[in-house]
């Protein structure tokens, strides 16, 4: 995926470029910070990076998570803006330095240090500030708040395509349906199959590391989401050991590669060989990433014939974008916020008398203001407008 272009001599030393191929593929942190779960994660490479160390991150269910900056929040919206302006989509892989399905509940630090906390006055992306705030009243942000508002950027950059990626998919559908619902209805509705696959996101492809076959039931619990996402792949990297009977029913796209770094293990080329055989019998794509070398994105002792698989997987070009039913604004064209009101006046304004029309912020006061109702109880966090259930709340 990354290749390394020698450029002209300065001084006597030679410089570097980095150059992205294979469609170029932009890397994603929502926050910095995890957890090894498996073998795959002895030799983490996320844990030594040089971000991580100098924010100083602990790895470890006592360790730390930092939120990255607001402005590099802001990054996904201009590669969306790039998108529609070039018509070529980027794929954006989230997360190299952290899991977005982890299920951890410690409170999250913010990237300049201290307690991150949300002003409960200053809703939105960028209302998260360290522990000192112009207001009195804040609330504690904890992975659940940033994972609801990385779902409201990936819904309202339709034109990339996210590359999620996790050692955790028995907590796929739980998480996936988290910014609309409550904490307490969490458990209850993602067993709900109809309810979940409402929320399916067609600019998402969901995958799960595999590094050995102890690890294959993460392929049986990622294919239990296939109604989410139009694409489902696996990532057998580090790969650890030959893997004759790789499940593919149901698979799309396979990316395979060896560990790399000082403490890599022992690699055998052949089993990238047997997994590309498998790849194709099955037609799923298969893409080689790197062999066993000391430095990332190498060939090391792949064949030739091997290192040249670099397939991706299909996509829609175009996918329709949503807009406000009444005024016609396009979902995604600018940052938007929530607004999220009782289920009893939901069902008064809405255009289609349903959970299924899409409203602007304007456009719902518009309707609120023609029915007479007032003192409407709302709630306003970030992302596209949508309608969040809420219990009977009685309007006057």
């Amino acid at each position: 995926m990354v290749a390394r272009v020698p450029q002209k001599k300065k001084g006597g030393v030679r410089r570097w470029k980095i150059v992205q191929l294979a469609g170029r593929i932009i890397r994603f942190n929502a926050w910095r910070g995890c957890q090894k779960v498996s073998d795959g994660c002895k030799f983490c490479y996320a844990e030594v990076d040089l971000s991580v160390k100098l924010h100083g991150i602990k790895w470890g269910p006592n360790g730390t998570r930092v939120k990255t900056s607001p402005a590099y929040w802001l990054k996904p919206f201009a590669w969306n803006r790039k998108a529609e302006l070039e018509g070529k989509r980027p794929r954006v892989f989230i997360g190299s330095l952290m899991d977005w399905a982890e299920d951890w509940y410690g409170v999250i630090l913010h990237h300049a240090g201290g307690v991150l906390r949300r002003c409960c006055q200053c809703r939105g992306l960028t209302a998260y500030m360290p522990s000192h705030c112009c207001h009195e009243i804040t609330d504690v942000v904890l992975m659940s708040d940033l994972r609801r508002d990385m779902f409201s950027v990936i819904d309202q950059t339709p034109l990339n395509d996210y590359l999620l990626l996790t050692k955790r998919p028995e907590n796929i559908r739980r998480w996936w349906i988290e910014r609309y619902v409550r904490p307490d209805q969490i458990d209850e509705l993602a067993a709900d199959d109809d309810f979940v696959a409402a929320y399916r996101r067609l600019n998402v492809h969901l995958g799960t590391s595999v590094e050995n076959n102890e690890q294959l039931k993460r392929v049986d619990e990622l294919r239990k989401c296939r109604d989410l996402a139009p694409v489902l792949w696996l990532s057998l990297e580090p790969l650890l050991e030959a893997m004759p009977c790789l499940p593919l029913d149901g698979i799309d796209w396979v990316v395979v590669g060896a560990e790399s770094g000082k403490n890599r293990r022992p690699f055998q080329w052949e089993w990238v060989r047997n997994i590309a055989d498998q790849c194709t019998a099955a037609g799923v794509r298969v893409f080689v990433k790197q062999g066993s070398a000391l430095k990332p994105g190498q060939q090391g002792d792949i064949p030739d014939e091997l290192w040249r698989l670099k397939e991706l997987p299909e996509v829609e070009s175009n996918h329709a974008r949503p807009a406000c039913y009444d005024c016609g604004l396009v979902y995604g064209s600018q940052p938007w916020a929530d607004i999220i009101v009782p289920d009893v006046v939901w069902r008064r304004i809405s255009p289609t008398r349903d959970d299924g029309s899409l409203l602007c912020f304007n456009c719902i006061n518009c309707r609120l203001a023609a029915l007479g109702l007032r003192n409407v109880p709302f709630q306003i966090t970030s992302g596209p407008f949508c309608f969040m259930p809420r219990e009977e709340t009685s309007v006057q």
